[in-house]
This record gives C-alpha cells, structure tokens and sequence, in this order.
C-alpha cells in the first residue's frame, strides 16, 4: 500500500497527455477512460480502483454538468497532468469553455487539478466551503509540503467563491443546492445536487468499494449522523461517490453507512464495558466477520483498526467534554 508521501512521489514522472490526442486515456493495466453520460447532462469519469503508477494518480472520479454556454465541474482531480486529461476528455463531448468548478473537499485528489483548468480558462469560478482554504494551507501548502506537491500541482488555486449548508447556487441556468455537514470525511465537505438532473454529488463522505482515513478534523459520528440525513431526503436519480462506482441509494449510502454504523455499535459496546481503546479485540473479530474484505479492495482491514481506534477516541472526548 502506499503512503501519501509515497503517492505524492508517484505522481511526479509522468509526461503530459497530449491535448490533440483524441481517444480514452489510457492507464496501462487498468485501461481506457473517459467520461460517460450518466444522468441528463451530467457526465462522470470513474477513476481507478487501485493507486499504482499506471494510474497515474488518476484515482478520483471528476464530473460535469453541459449548461447552455458553459462546463462545470466538480472535483478536477490529483495533479496538473490528471486535469489537462480531464480536459481533453471534456474536449471530445463538447467545446463548450469552462465556467466553473466545484470542490467537495480539501484533499488535494479532488482540486491539485484546478491549475490546470484555471491555465486554459484563467475566469473560472471556484467554489468550496471556506474551511478548505485552512485546511488544505495546513496540509499541503507550507515549507517541505509545499516543496513536494509544487510540481505536482503545478500552480496552486483553490476556491474563491464560498458555499455554505442550505446554499443555492446558479451558474449558466443550472441551480445547484448545497449541504455542508459540521464534520464527516473532513470540516470542508459539501454536497453538490444538480437540481435538474436530481444527480447528488457526495465526495468522500460516501465511498464505494474503497475506505478512507479520518484525521483529527473527521468526525465518523457525525459521518453517520449526515448519511442518516441522506436517508430521510427523497431519493436521488444517481448517488455520485468520490472514488469507487456511482449509483443508487443501495449501492452507495447503504453499504458504507452500515459499515460506519458497524464500527460505532461494537466499539460503543465495548466503551460501555470499560474496555479500552486497545482491548478491542473482540469487537474487531465481530467486524472482520461481518465484511468481506477482498484482495482488490483498498484501504483494507488496516483501514479497520484505525476506524474503531478513531470511534472510541471520539466517545471518549465526547464524555470528557461535559
């Protein structure tokens, strides 16, 4: 598996896709991508599955929405070289000139891209929930961070135009509804709802097929909290996740839902009993039977241990702060 430093590193040797080449990008073993019509005019690129150097740090899953005049975007992607492809993709459906992007979060898979878009279209609108400007200064965009990532993204941009929970947004005829949960994946998740196409855009606080990390700026209570909000509202046409397969309800808020619930009921279990945060072994058997962890599947039974390790450390700052 490999590491962010490892990652970062991995995405540095690659020469530019040629901007006149008009076919699938192709990324060695994982083969050929390009954006399909998913939903009335929304087109989603899945990324992916695995992080190797064939992937080319292409690991994400970039989407647009055909306005009249225009292209939006949400999420352009992991580096420079990942949104010049994003792109040439986009080129062969349509010549329409980018108007906007839209940010789901900070991590740098989602926005490393937009000097890219912002370098063949210097008046694109930005948007992202103000947190990211923090959040990603600190992560990425100081001393030796901020040495390593420069070429992968070549120049950095982030969001200008800030969207809050409850937002509408109207770009070119298309309106857009915006929900910011307090924390989640991170504490500058949004979703992104295409109003015309009901296509709900999630980011990372819905994966498929994958598992991510929580930092000290995640909450995976509040995580369950917003997927159980999900729940209640009207279903949508097409669930878009960050990284994995889009799709239905069923096929994405369900099962990562029940995962995170999972993991809060056995480690809730074993808070109550007085166990502590490394006499969890029980409650890591009871998971690991519950699952089917494949071999493809990244983030694996690694990803298991910090996850119930991250919920108890959240039980316990929960009773430590009345």
């Amino acid at each position: 598996m490999l590491n962010r430093r490892t990652f970062i590193g991995v995405c540095l040797g690659f020469s530019l896709l040629d901007a006149k080449t008009f076919k699938p990008w192709h990324l060695g073993h994982h083969g050929d991508f390009s954006f399909k019509q998913m939903a009335k005019s929304v087109y989603i690129m899945h990324g992916a599955k695995t992080r190797d150097n064939d992937a080319q740090c292409f690991i994400h899953n970039p989407a647009f929405i055909e306005s009249k005049n225009g292209i939006i975007i949400i999420d352009s992607g992991a580096s420079y070289i990942v949104g010049k492809a994003v792109l040439n993709q986009i080129r062969q459906i349509s010549t329409k000139p980018i108007l906007a992007i839209f940010n789901t979060h900070h991590h740098s898979d989602h926005w490393f891209a937009n000097g890219a878009i912002v370098e063949a279209y210097p008046n694109v609108k930005i948007y992202g929930h103000r947190n990211i400007i923090d959040s990603a200064t600190n992560m990425y965009l100081q001393g030796q961070e901020r040495v390593t990532n420069q070429y992968k993204a070549k120049t950095f941009h982030l969001p200008s135009y800030f969207v809050e929970d409850g937002d509408k947004i109207e770009i070119d005829g298309e309106y857009f509804s915006i929900q910011h949960p307090k924390s989640a994946h991170s504490n500058s998740d949004i979703t992104i709802t295409h109003q015309k196409s009901n296509v709900i855009f999630l980011g990372d606080i819905v994966l498929e097929s994958t598992l991510g990390y929580f930092s000290e700026i995640s909450s995976i209570l509040e995580n369950i909290v917003f997927l159980e909000k999900l729940t209640k509202q009207p279903r949508y046409t097409l669930y878009v996740v960050g990284h994995g397969t889009s799709g239905d309800y069923k096929k994405t808020v369900a099962p990562y839902l029940y995962y995170l619930s999972s993991i809060k009921e056995e480690v809730s279990k074993a808070y109550k009993e007085d166990k502590g945060i490394f006499e969890l072994q029980e409650a890591y058997a009871n998971l690991k039977e519950k699952f089917t962890w494949k071999e493809d599947f990244y983030f694996p039974l690694t990803f298991l241990k910090n996850h119930m390790e991250f919920v108890y450390a959240e039980l316990e700052n929960k009773d430590n702060s009345f």
